[in-house]
């Protein structure tokens, strides 16, 4: 593949994380509309995300698997057409909170194949010395893109608040600018079917090689359990119980998040030259501090502790994971393994998010930041067992 493909590659996955980050941005203002919308109210959102979501995490398991029969380039194209199909569903007035959720599931859809495959596309696109750097700036594009959606969509509220059946469908609608740049960029997109990356898919997996599978599983696992997703989810109300109070909360979290793209953007110089498992090493070892200040602090130096550690794994963790899973996996499983380590890593995520206010509750807040600094440090001794292989 020749260095013009190589580019190509690497836009495709960055238009495709901003595609998906901003459309989940957009989303975040339209739900706040659709929970006091008469038609759809507070059961309507829950069926929306939910099925949304579900529909997210099937395909990033399933798509690992249809990579085999219809190859890297056909699945790309249908993860960029979904989502102008799911807009068509979002703005279909005649059939209520049903067209909604029928356009969040196809959303969904498009999200798992773009979770799955992008990781795929970094590592048999793009020449290995940058790896490294396609990864770092996946996860930007994708902290970019959230960050642009919330502020638009918060624009469109702010600006069409007293009619927001116009805010609703105007968000909808400009979900397809991007969708469509990222759809012009796949149609560009290099045949992996033709190529060596291509024709180890069609391979059947026997036991050893699902084996060769658990090193990636456990990495997501790992990733997931050290809380930074749960943190961000909860973020205003821990702020709120550390004595952060009103719009101050807010500003804090926004902090957070600023920080953590301050923190990717240095790291896309730093990955390809010290290598992953340096700066994973050196991220959850700077996460275990920042924990450990979170659990023995509060006020500001409780904000810094959490931004500590925020920063940390956007740094490690976040750039180096779509980069190391597929990486550790052998070529004939790659798509399969990644899809299902990228599973067990969403399911962690959705397990821990559901029950931390009841363990939060029923712990207290020092002892789930100690449990989160714990999973850090097993990460360190554990990038030392897969040092080998990535």
């Amino acid at each position: 593949m020749g260095k013009e493909s190589r580019n190509r590659v690497l836009r495709v996955v960055v238009a495709g994380g901003f595609l998906k980050s901003y459309i989940e941005g957009l989303l975040a203002a339209v739900v706040g509309l659709l929970i006091v919308s008469p038609a759809v109210g507070d059961l309507g959102v829950s069926l929306f995300l939910g099925v949304g979501s579900a529909a997210h995490i099937v395909f990033t398991l399933m798509s690992g698997f249809l990579v085999r029969k219809t190859g890297v380039r056909r699945l790309m194209i249908a993860s960029a057409v979904l989502p102008a199909v799911a807009v068509v569903f979002y703005v279909l007035p005649t059939f209520g909170v049903v067209s909604l959720i029928a356009g969040n599931a196809i959303k969904g859809v498009s999200f798992g194949i773009l979770t799955a495959v992008s990781p795929l596309l970094i590592v048999e696109g793009a020449e290995v010395r940058c790896r490294g750097r396609g990864s770092a700036l996946f996860q930007l594009s994708m902290q970019i893109g959230l960050v642009a959606g919330a502020l638009i969509g918060a624009g469109v509220a702010g600006l069409f608040g007293h009619r927001p059946a116009w805010a609703i469908d105007i968000d909808f609608l400009l979900m397809l600018l991007p969708a469509s740049v990222y759809l012009a960029a796949v149609l560009r997109l290099p045949d992996f079917t033709r190529g060596d990356a291509g024709r180890c898919y069609p391979q059947k997996a026997h036991g050893k090689d699902l084996r060769a599978i658990l090193p990636a599983v456990g990495f997501m696992v790992l990733m997931s359990a050290s809380g930074i997703g749960t943190v961000m989810n909860y973020s205003v109300v821990l702020l709120a119980d550390a004595g952060f109070m009103g719009a101050s909360a807010n500003l804090v979290d926004a902090l957070l998040r600023m920080f953590s793209i301050v923190a990717v953007v240095g790291a896309v110089g730093l990955v390809d030259r010290i290598g992953r498992v340096s700066l994973l090493r050196t991220g959850v070892c700077l996460m275990v501090l920042g924990f450990a200040g979170a659990a023995l602090t509060s006020g500001w130096a409780f904000a810094a502790s959490l931004l500590l550690a925020v920063s940390a794994f956007s740094g490690g963790f976040g750039v180096c994971a779509w980069v190391v899973v597929p990486e550790l996996l052998p070529a004939n499983v790659r798509a399969q393994g990644t899809s299902l380590a990228l599973f067990a890593g969403q399911i962690t995520t959705c397990v821990m998010i559901t029950f931390f206010p009841q363990v939060r509750a029923c712990c207290g807040d020092a002892s789930v930041f100690w449990l989160f600094a714990a999973v850090s440090a097993v990460s360190f001794f554990y990038f030392g067992i897969i040092r080998q292989k990535s």
